[in-house]
């Protein structure tokens, strides 16, 4: 289980599952494509007692680490287009284990020695960043970042993302969520999740392997930021990648697969605003982003 090829599915009672993937199943990029294939003949599992799982080294990796709303799963697929990455989706086992001698190294591997890992992260995982940055020397982090207004407009859109976002920024801060009774307590709680977040993301900015993407730049000119962010781990996009990125990616940013393009984005966001502009207005969001620059090195 050196490679890829078998995928770490879940944990517990120190069993790990491994369910048998090929590289086409990780253009989905989310554990939730591989349930779906567990019980398929095509795609067997095993279980292996933790003491059985081999200890490897980190391989490089490049990790994603965000906010939350401000476009890494469209950073995530556009990776999964691109030949020698795989792309992994905020795997949870990854984010539960951390700091295991054994677990956090399998979703570094690849399916041939060269391929980088790609690892979309949980927001709550950047708390543990000094312990990523000490896997592996030639390790890449993207700190993609969005302005407090659009995270707010974004968390707010729709009852379900706001109690998502909420429930999220709550898990960060280690409060209950039920505590929460009004729009104006989830605004601030948000708020709060947004700075604890960019605060972190400031504190590491300055240094060599980190380059710092604002989801403004991602959804205007994609192909830039990742050319960008290719240069950082010594990498180019080729012109066939960058076909299928404009095909498959650019023109919808939709999670779902139903169309959704940056003009839609923009319509949300300002009917978003209309709808709660009494609360927005009175949250004092251009003084705190102020505090919170950061800029693409």
């Amino acid at each position: 289980m050196i490679n890829a090829d078998w995928y770490p599915l879940r944990y517990s009672n120190n069993e790990m599952t491994f369910i048998q993937v090929d590289p086409s199943n990780y253009t989905g990029g989310h554990e939730m494509i591989f349930e779906r294939l567990e019980n398929n003949d095509n795609h067997p599992t095993i279980s292996v007692h933790y003491d059985s799982i081999e200890k490897l080294s980190f391989r490089r990796s490049v990790y994603i680490m965000h906010i939350a709303y401000g476009g890494s799963t469209l950073l995530s697929r556009m990776f999964a287009e691109c030949d020698g990455f795989v792309s992994l989706m905020e795997p949870i086992i990854h984010a539960m284990y951390p700091n295991d001698p054994k677990i956090p190294q399998l979703f570094t591997r690849g399916f041939t020695d060269n391929d980088v890992a790609v690892i979309k992260t949980l927001p709550k995982e950047m708390l543990h960043f000094e312990c990523y940055n000490k896997r592996n020397p030639n390790d890449v982090f993207v700190l993609l970042h969005q302005p407090l207004m659009d995270f707010i407009l974004s968390c707010f859109r729709d009852e379900t993302r706001l109690m998502h976002a909420t429930n999220l920024a709550c898990n960060y801060i280690n409060i209950d969520p039920t505590n929460l009774k009004s729009n104006e307590d989830k605004a601030r709680i948000l708020i709060r999740f947004w700075t604890l977040q960019m605060s972190k993301f400031k504190e590491v900015a300055h240094l060599d392997n980190v380059v710092c993407i604002s989801s403004i730049d991602l959804f205007d000119n994609p192909i830039e930021v990742m050319q960008t962010i290719h240069a950082h781990i010594g990498t180019s996009l080729t012109n066939d990648e960058i076909s299928t990125i404009n095909r498959k990616w650019i023109v919808n940013h939709s999670k779902t697969g139903t169309p959704y393009t940056i003009e839609d984005r923009i319509n949300v966001g300002l009917d978003t605003y209309k709808q709660h502009q009494s609360l927005i207005d009175q949250l004092d969001i251009d003084s705190i982003q102020s505090r919170f620059n950061l800029t693409v090195k």
